[in-house]
């Protein structure tokens, strides 16, 4: 395998791996779930939200789908820290190809570099950087059908 799909994959499992601990909503502190003014914690925290309170953290212009298909989403807060990585999944309308050309599209729009890239048939990761703010994008065709994980984190 190449180095850009180890990445794509681990990136893929350490996203299922957030969305399964962020369903049973481990870790939380009394009275800290749903806060907006997050104190750093020693232990790591992972959030669910709703889709599209989720979809407002991420840069103006994302391409994501507001209201698609088995839309999740979650916040994930690393331990002793206030940064944020915000993730949304969904099942998309469009093709895997509509998706990476208007993912890519917005990146070189927005002034994003993509570091890390895997294309394939059916799997494309596309990883970005500008300044503190970190994209990442999973588009995955399974059974007919296309679903998108996108995570912004600002450091």
């Amino acid at each position: 395998m190449k180095k850009t799909e180890i990445a794509a994959i681990a990136i893929i499992l350490a996203i299922a791996a957030l969305a399964w601990l962020g369903g049973r909503q481990l870790s939380f502190r009394p009275g800290e779930q749903g806060s907006d003014s997050l104190k750093p914690a020693k232990e790591v925290r992972v959030m669910k939200e709703d889709p599209g309170k989720t979809l407002a953290a991420f840069p103006a212009g994302f391409p994501a789908e507001a209201g698609a298909q088995g839309s999740g989403a979650y916040k994930y807060i690393p331990a002793n820290s206030i940064e944020q990585q915000s993730t949304v999944e969904y099942v998309s309308q469009k093709t895997l190809t509509e998706n990476a050309e208007a993912f890519l599209g917005y990146f070189n729009k927005a002034g994003f570099t993509v570091t890390n890239k895997s294309e394939n048939s059916d799997l494309v990761f596309y990883y970005a950087q500008k300044g503190n703010e970190d994209l990442s994008v999973t588009i995955k065709k399974t059974d007919g059908k296309v679903s998108v994980s996108a995570s912004y984190l600002t450091r």
